[in-house]
């Protein structure tokens, strides 16, 4: 029996949080090139400095680049539905319990 081919990763977020990411790191990375670019033209008429810079920008770039990518495909980080609902249960039970031990260990003894 032959074996389905492997899904595509497909983008976790949709719709209105897709479009506000992409929107967000398309800004990151344009300012990054024109950053880029102004740089270059300062470090050719002679601003010493300004290559660092020069290198600067595309890596910065690159990391908004990556981060995108990964915000959109990362599925390792991804916490379930369910998880979420299970600690928030642990948290309240633990909490319950200290409130009442504390509440124990505040009473008046003598009363």
């Amino acid at each position: 029996m032959a074996t389905p081919a492997p899904l595509e990763h497909e983008s976790r977020l949709r719709g209105r949080s897709f479009w506000k990411l992409t929107l967000t790191a398309g800004l990151g990375v344009g300012i990054c090139l024109i950053a880029f670019v102004v740089e270059l033209e300062r470090a050719v008429t002679g601003n010493g400095l300004s290559w660092i810079y020069v290198a600067e920008w595309p890596i910065l770039g690159t990391f908004g680049a990556y981060m995108w990518w990964r915000l959109l495909h990362d599925e390792d980080g991804q916490v379930s539905r369910s998880d979420r609902v299970n600690e928030r249960r642990q948290l309240n039970a633990a909490s319950t319990l200290s409130s009442e031990r504390l509440s124990t260990a505040t009473e008046d003894p003598i009363n």
